[in-house]
C-alpha cells in the first residue's frame, strides 16, 4: 500500500495590493473552536450581472462551489478597487472563499466558495448584511477579536478557525485578513485535510515511538526528500550500534550489507521506490563485532497525492536463529510426524457444533467409517459421550482449557485417554470450536488400577504398612493396619514426618540406621514407637528403600507389634528360671536327706527305724512334688502346642481330695490356717484325679503365697443343680494382696502375673494350666478380687466329666 499526502496549492499567484507578510508570531493564530447547531445552507443569492461566473465543480479541497459571486446593496457598491474582477474570479476558481467588507463590517462581496465554507448566512431581502450576520458562528470567537484588531490597526493577520461542517464534523479554515481601502478582505481556505494529515502524522510518530520500544527489531524512517534516516534503539540489539553511532543515511546501512547481497538489496529497494508499495528482502548485515547476522529488512513506501514516494518506513529483524533453525524445524516436524504415528496420541479439532473437522493419528480400525463430520455422540456410547460433550461445551462457553481422563469405546474395545481440550479461536479471538489431544493412558490406568487393588489388599493386612519419601520422611501412604496399630487416621498421618509422628527410637542412632538403609537398600530389626494414646510399643520392622527411574526414592515400612510377644518371652524366661529353681530346691532336699540317712547307716549299730521312715517319707513327698511339677510342665508344653490333655477319668471323692490338699499344704506354713467348709461328707464324681489335684493345689499354694502376712485360707466344696445336671463347686478364698483390676482380665493368660506381686516368686503358668484342665473337664474357673483385700477363685465342673 502507499500513503499519499497532498501539497498545498498557493492561494493565488497574482499579487494583492497592500498585502504584506504578517510578522512572525502575529500572523498565524489558532482560534478556539466555536460550535453551532447544524444549519441549512442558504440558497445562492441572485448574481449581479457584472460578476463573472464561476464554473461548477469540486475544488482541490473537497468544496463544491456553485452559482456566482454576490454583490449586496446598490449598484454603486462595487468591489473595492484593491481587487479587480479578474482577481476575484481567479480566487473563486481556485476554491478560495472571499469576503470584501467595508469599515462598518458590511459585506460588499461574498464569493460562492465563501458561502460553502461558512454558515451561509440568512436571506436579507436586498439589505446589506454585516459579516456577523453572514457568518454568525464568528460572533464571540477569537477570530472575531482578531479581525476587529486588524480592522482597527489596519494590519494584516492570518488565522485558523475551527467551526462545524455541514456533516456535523469539524471544519478548519485558514483565514488571510488584509486591509483594503474600503475595509477588509477575507480570503478563506479549507485546511481540514491538512489538519487531519498532521494529526495522523503525530499519531504515527507516537505509535512509532511506542512500537520501536516494544518490538525486538530496529525500526527506521527514511525521509526521501531530505535523505535523513531515523533509527530506533533496536539497532543496538540488532547489530551492536547505538543509533547515535549510525550515520543518518541509507548509504550507511547499505555499507553494512554483505557484499554478496548488496546489489540485490539495492535492486529490491529501487524497484519498490519506482513502482511498488514496499519491499521485503533477506540479507546478511555486518555486526559491530565484525561478524554477520541474517536479517529481514522490510520497508513500506509512503507516497503523496501525486504518487511520488516521500518516505520509507520499516523494520529490520534478526532472523539468524530462525534461518539456522528452519532446517532443524523441518526435520523436527518430520520426526514429529513419524513419531506421532507410533505414539499413543490423537490430535483433533471440532467446530462449534462439536463436529470433528480434523483428526490425526487415530487408529483407522477404531472407527472404520471415519470421524470427520461426526460428533462424540455419534461415536461413543451415551454414558461416555455424557462425560465428554459437557466438558467441551464448557470450554467453548468459558474460553478456558480443561483436562480429564475419559473412556472411549470403539469397535476395537475400550481405551482410557488423558483428554486435553483447548478453545479454538479465529483471527478476532472469538471461540469457533475446540482443539486438543487425547493421550492413550490405558496401560497406565490399568497399572494404577492394579496399584489401587494392591493398596486395598495392603489395607486388609494386619501389619502396619506405610511409605515415606526418602530421605525427609514425609508419609505418603498409610494403610488401615497402621491406623489400627497407632490409633492415627490416614488423614492425620499423610504429609507428616514418620520419625517425628511416631517418636521412633532405634537401638542404635538414627543416623546409623539411615546409613545402613541407604547402603543396603533394606533394614530389619526392632524399633520403639509411641501410639496416639501415648502407649510405647515394640515393633518388628522391615524397611525397603525403593529408587525410581526419575531419581526420587521412597521407603516402604512394614511393622508388627511384638510388645506382647517380647513380654511373653521375658515371662517365659522367668518361668524357666523359676522352674529350674523349683526343681533344684526339692532335689537339694532329697539329696540332703539321702546323705543324712547314709551317714547314720554308716555309723553302725541298730538303725533308728522311725527316723529312717520319716526321712524316706520326706524324700517320697519331695519327689512327688517334683513329679507333679514335671507333669505340669509337660501339660503346659502340650497345651502350648495346641494339643489337648489325655484325661484319665475315674471315680474320685472331691471332698476327700480337697481335704487332702488342705492338710498337705497346711503343713508347709505356720502363718496360715487352711480350713475346709462343706455340707457334704462325700462327693463322688468322674474326673482326672491327678490333674484336678494339681488345680486345687495351684489355687491353695497361690492363696498361701499371695497372703504373705498369713491368715485364713478357706476351701469350700458344694454341689449345685444346673440346667444340664449337677455341678461341683470348689472355691478357694484368701485375705492376701488381691489382684489389681487392670490385671483381672489377664490372670489366666500364660506367663502373666499381677503387677503387685513382683517380689513374690512365681512362674505365671499355674493358672493358665489350671484353666485348660478345668475347661477340658467341661467346666469353668473364675476369679473375684479386690486389691489389698484378697481373692476368691471358683471352679465349676460337671459331676460327671465323662458326659461333658
Amino acid at each position: 500500500m502507499s500513503v499519499r499526502h497532498g501539497t498545498r496549492t498557493p492561494l493565488f499567484d497574482v499579487p494583492v495590493r497592500h498585502r504584506s507578510p504578517p510578522e512572525p508570531g502575529t500572523m498565524r493564530r489558532v482560534v478556539n473552536d466555536t460550535r453551532r447547531p447544524r444549519s441549512r445552507r442558504l440558497p445562492t443569492p441572485e448574481p449581479v450581472p457584472s460578476a463573472p461566473p464561476i464554473p461548477a465543480g469540486r475544488n482541490g479541497h473537497g468544496v463544491v462551489a456553485r452559482g456566482r459571486a454576490t454583490l449586496y446593496g446598490s449598484p454603486s457598491a462595487a468591489p473595492a478597487a484593491d481587487l479587480s474582477p479578474a482577481l476575484l474570479a481567479a480566487l473563486e476558481h481556485a476554491g478560495e472563499g472571499v469576503f470584501l467588507l467595508d469599515r462598518e463590517w458590511r459585506v460588499l462581496h461574498r464569493g460562492a466558495a465563501a458561502v460553502c465554507l461558512t454558515d451561509g448566512g440568512a436571506a436579507f431581502d436586498g439589505a446589506v448584511p454585516t459579516l456577523w450576520q453572514a457568518w454568525p458562528s464568528l460572533v464571540g470567537s477569537e477570530a472575531e477579536r482578531a479581525m476587529r484588531a486588524a480592522m482597527a490597526d489596519r494590519a494584516s493577520a492570518r488565522l485558523e478557525h475551527r467551526g462545524a461542517a455541514d456533516d456535523g464534523g469539524d471544519r478548519w479554515l485558514d483565514i488571510l485578513v488584509s486591509p483594503t481601502a474600503d475595509g477588509l478582505c477575507l480570503i478563506l481556505r479549507d485546511v481540514g485535510a491538512q489538519k487531519r494529515a498532521e494529526d495522523a502524522a503525530r499519531r504515527a510518530d507516537t505509535r512509532f515511538d511506542l512500537v520501536a520500544g516494544a518490538v525486538e527489531a530496529a525500526l527506521f524512517d527514511w525521509d526521501l526528500e531530505t535523505g535523513e534516516v531515523t533509527r530506533s534503539r533496536g539497532l543496538s540489539e540488532l547489530l551492536g550500534y547505538d543509533p547515535s553511532e549510525a550515520d543518518a543515511t541509507k548509504e550507511w546501512w547499505l555499507d553494512l550489507v554483505h557484499p554478496d547481497d548488496r546489489d540485490r538489496v539495492a535492486a529490491d529497494l529501487g524497484a519498490a521506490l519506482a513502482a511498488g508499495d514496499g519491499y521485503v528482502t533477506l540479507c546478511r548485515a555486518r555486526h559491530k563485532d565484525g561478524g554477520y547476522r541474517h536479517v529481514r529488512d522490510r520497508g513500506l513506501v509512503v507516497r503523496d497525492a501525486a504518487g511520488r514516494a516521500t518516505r520509507v518506513v520499516g523494520s529490520t529483524v534478526d532472523v539468524t536463529a530462525r534461518r539456522e533453525t528452519e532446517a532443524a524445524l523441518a526435520a523436527s516436524e518430520e520426526r514429529r510426524r513419524l513419531a506421532l504415528r507410533h505414539a499413543p496420541v490423537v490430535v483433533y479439532q471440532q467446530d462449534r457444533d462439536l463436529r470433528f473437522t480434523w483428526v490425526d493419528n487415530l487408529n483407522p480400525l477404531a472407527w472404520p467409517d471415519g470421524v470427520v463430520g461426526r460428533t462424540d455422540a455419534d461415536l461413543l456410547p451415551p454414558a461416555e459421550a455424557a462425560v465428554v460433550l459437557p466438558l467441551k461445551r464448557r470450554v467453548m462457553e468459558t474460553g478456558e482449557a480443561a483436562r480429564k481422563e475419559v473412556r472411549a469405546t470403539s469397535p476395537t474395545g475400550t481405551r482410557v485417554y488423558d483428554l486435553t481440550v483447548e478453545p479454538l479461536r479465529d483471527e478476532r479471538g472469538a471461540v469457533v470450536g475446540v482443539t486438543g489431544s487425547a493421550v492413550d493412558v490405558t496401560e497406565r490406568w490399568r497399572a494404577e488400577e492394579e496399584l489401587r487393588r494392591r493398596a486395598d489388599l495392603l489395607d486388609q493386612a494386619d501389619d502396619a504398612i506405610f511409605a515415606w519419601d526418602w530421605p525427609n520422611g514425609t508419609i505418603t501412604f498409610w494403610n488401615r493396619g497402621a491406623e489400627r496399630l497407632y490409633g492415627l487416621p490416614r488423614g492425620e498421618a499423610l504429609g507428616r514426618i514418620s520419625h517425628d509422628l511416631l517418636r521412633t527410637r532405634h537401638a542404635d542412632t538414627t543416623a546409623r540406621f539411615l546409613d545402613d538403609l541407604e547402603r543396603d537398600g533394606s533394614w530389619s530389626g526392632e524399633l520403639e514407637h509411641v501410639a496416639a494414646d501415648g502407649a510405647t510399643m515394640t515393633v518388628e520392622t522391615r524397611h525397603a528403600l525403593v529408587r525410581e527411574p526419575n531419581g526420587s526414592a521412597f521407603v516402604v515400612e512394614v511393622n508388627r507389634d511384638v510388645t506382647a510377644r517380647r513380654a511373653l518371652e521375658r515371662l517365659h524366661e522367668d518361668f524357666l528360671a523359676a522352674a529350674s529353681h523349683d526343681l533344684k530346691n526339692p532335689l537339694g532336699a532329697v539329696k540332703g536327706q539321702a546323705q543324712l540317712l547314709r551317714r547314720r547307716l554308716l555309723r553302725g549299730g541298730a538303725p533308728d527305724v522311725d527316723r529312717l521312715v520319716a526321712g524316706l517319707e520326706q524324700i517320697d513327698a519331695t519327689t512327688g512334688r517334683m513329679t507333679a511339677l514335671i507333669d505340669e510342665l509337660g501339660d503346659i508344653a502340650r497345651l502350648r502346642a495346641g494339643q489337648p490333655l489325655d484325661l484319665r477319668l475315674e471315680p474320685i471323692d472331691m471332698v476327700a481330695l480337697v481335704r487332702q490338699c488342705a492338710e498337705q499344704y497346711g503343713r508347709t506354713t505356720d502363718r496360715h490356717c487352711l480350713r475346709v467348709e462343706t455340707p457334704l461328707p462325700h462327693l463322688i464324681g468322674i474326673w482326672d484325679e491327678r490333674r484336678l489335684e494339681r488345680v486345687i493345689a495351684n489355687l491353695v499354694t497361690n492363696a498361701i503365697k499371695y497372703s504373705p502376712s498369713g491368715g485364713e485360707v478357706l476351701l469350700c466344696v458344694d454341689l449345685e443343680e444346673g440346667a444340664n445336671g449337677p455341678w461341683v463347686v470348689v472355691a478357694v478364698r484368701d485375705r492376701g494382696v488381691g489382684i489389681p483390676a487392670a490385671d483381672l482380665p489377664h490372670v489366666f493368660d500364660r506367663f502373666r502375673r499381677g503387677a503387685n506381686v513382683g517380689g513374690i516368686a512365681g512362674t505365671g503358668i499355674g493358672l493358665a494350666g489350671a484353666r485348660r484342665i478345668v475347661e477340658q473337664h467341661g467346666g469353668t474357673i473364675l476369679v473375684a478380687s479386690i486389691e489389698g483385700e484378697g481373692s476368691t477363685f471358683t471352679m465349676r465342673i460337671p459331676l460327671n466329666s465323662a458326659e461333658a
